[in-house]
């Protein structure tokens, strides 16, 4: 019937026509599989090695890697291995064991190997706008 329709009398560019047609399916299938296995959204495990750029000053055991989950680990030589999922946020928090000391980062995505800085002169910079902002005109 198609080859009438399409007016199609060699056998052999039917057979080229169905092959052609076979091959553009198998492909759409192949590309919707492998899209689907790309955009997968769903969290994963994963071990982030995190570094400590500390330009505090401080000792490294003054902060803490720490996931939006609330998983956090010690840094040992600079170093924390975190255990979290792939879609977690990291950042850097002051550790309780030092209760005179607060610091925070904002969280940033959580990678395989980072490095995440400490600079603890933006935090005295914000101690003292804040005094002066509440400072009282006597």
């Amino acid at each position: 019937m198609l080859k009438k329709k399409f007016k199609i009398e060699d056998e052999t560019n039917w057979n080229l026509i169905l092959v052609s047609l076979l091959g553009f399916i198998v492909l759409a299938v192949a590309m919707g599989f492998a899209f689907m296995q790309w955009s997968d959204n769903t969290p994963k495990p994963i071990t982030s090695i995190i570094r400590l750029n500390n330009q505090c000053g401080l000792i490294d055991d003054a902060f803490l890697a720490t996931s939006t989950d609330g998983r956090q680990v010690e840094f040992a030589k600079g170093v924390a291995v975190l255990k979290t999922m792939s879609n977690e946020r990291v950042f850097l928090k002051s550790n309780p064991k030092y209760p005179g000391f607060g610091f925070e980062t904002p969280p940033v995505k959580v990678q395989e190997d980072m490095t995440l800085t400490a600079q603890c002169s933006n935090v005295d910079r914000t101690i003292d706008a804040m005094r002066e902002q509440f400072k009282t005109n006597k």
